[in-house]
């Protein structure tokens, strides 16, 4: 079967190097600041030592069968143009990305077997890969006419491997759910939010890559800020609000009409992160240490006070409905503080 490159897939679902940038950064998010993913194959990612790993992916249609060498010989041609690009920041890792179990071609075998050749993640740096595999780079390098003239620091380079295949969206993203499973314990996310935080991150990347700015990262901060939204789709706090608040029939019938159409388009706003983090910090600010009995009248308070303000930060037109709308917003918001709170402590 002919092999392709980058966006092999068109079903719904992660693209390959989508999903291989979240399950890098979920993989390392307590050491790193932010991520990029740009064009087909680009991915970056921004440590915390203020050190930066560039990566080119590669992913074929099917990976169990021998991979054409042409591209790795590319990605190894296009990391070091990287290298000249970034030759002001420190580099931590080059690295070469595919979903094939033979990136280096089936003839290629070490004394213990492929190293590629199983379902698993799998990374190598240069110098423990199996002798014939370094062999063959070497060769690539001194004699290969797109590659002879390249500078590239071996030490530098890494092979990883993220299993991609099969014919439906479960089974190509099995590595990933793991990734996503395990962050969700660690932030203390039920897994009954799996389905709407994958589709929330997803929706997250594919808007950050339509942004032309070779600046334009998704930072960790933007990372909380997006992963917290999840709680916006809770049901839940209707009724209370409803009992406190005690909006008309009307308005009442308004808001559940409205509520779930209006966070559909709130949510592609990244701007709504910030926004987010400003009223749960404005609300601990001004009431640092509510009582049991006093919280609830307090956040009543708080809400009726800023819901003006708020209302135009989230561009809600100002009228009555949209006021009460605006409440229920910063309502679930401060309700889900705790939970908002472990998710920086799992990211963090």
């Amino acid at each position: 079967m002919t092999t392709d490159t980058s966006g092999a897939t068109t079903q719904r679902g992660f693209s390959f190097q989508d999903l291989s940038a979240l399950y890098l950064f979920l993989q390392s998010i307590k050491t790193l600041n932010s991520f990029k993913v740009e064009g087909n194959e680009d991915i970056d990612l921004n440590w915390k030592e203020n050190k930066i790993s560039l990566i080119q992916a590669k992913e074929t249609v099917d990976p169990l069968q021998s991979f054409n060498t042409v591209y790795i010989k590319d990605a190894l041609s296009l990391l070091s143009k990287d290298l000249s690009t970034y030759k002001n920041k420190p580099i931590k890792s080059i690295i070469f990305l595919t979903n094939s179990h033979f990136p280096f071609g089936k003839k290629i075998e070490s004394k213990n077997g492929n190293q590629f050749n199983n379902e698993n993640y799998c990374k190598y740096s240069y110098k423990n890969l199996s002798s014939e595999i370094k062999e063959k780079i070497q060769s690539w390098l001194k004699s290969d006419k797109k590659l002879k003239n390249i500078t590239i620091d071996l030490s530098k380079l890494y092979i990883i491997k993220i299993p991609y295949q099969g014919d439906d969206t479960k089974t190509r993203e099995i590595e990933l759910e793991k990734e996503i499973e395990k962050f969700m314990g660690q932030a203390h996310i039920t897994l009954d939010k799996y389905i709407p935080l994958k589709s929330q991150w997803n929706e997250m990347i594919c808007q950050n890559k339509i942004i032309k700015d070779p600046d334009k990262v998704i930072t960790k901060e933007q990372f909380m800020g997006n992963t917290s939204l999840i709680y916006l789709y809770d049901q839940t706090p209707i009724n209370e609000f409803i009992q406190e608040f005690q909006p008309s029939i009307s308005i009442e019938n308004y808001i559940k009409s409205n509520y779930m159409q209006h966070l559909q388009s709130l949510t592609m706003d990244m701007s709504i992160v910030n926004i987010i983090n400003s009223l749960i910090c404005d609300y601990k600010q001004e009431n640092p240490n509510p009582t049991k009995n006093s919280k609830r009248e307090i956040q009543k308070d708080f809400i009726n006070k800023k819901c003006n303000k708020f209302a135009s930060l989230i561009k809600l037109k100002i009228n009555n409905e949209n006021l009460f709308l605006s409440k229920l917003i910063m309502w679930i918001l401060i309700s889900n503080e705790i939970n908002f709170n472990f998710i920086k402590d799992a990211i963090n």
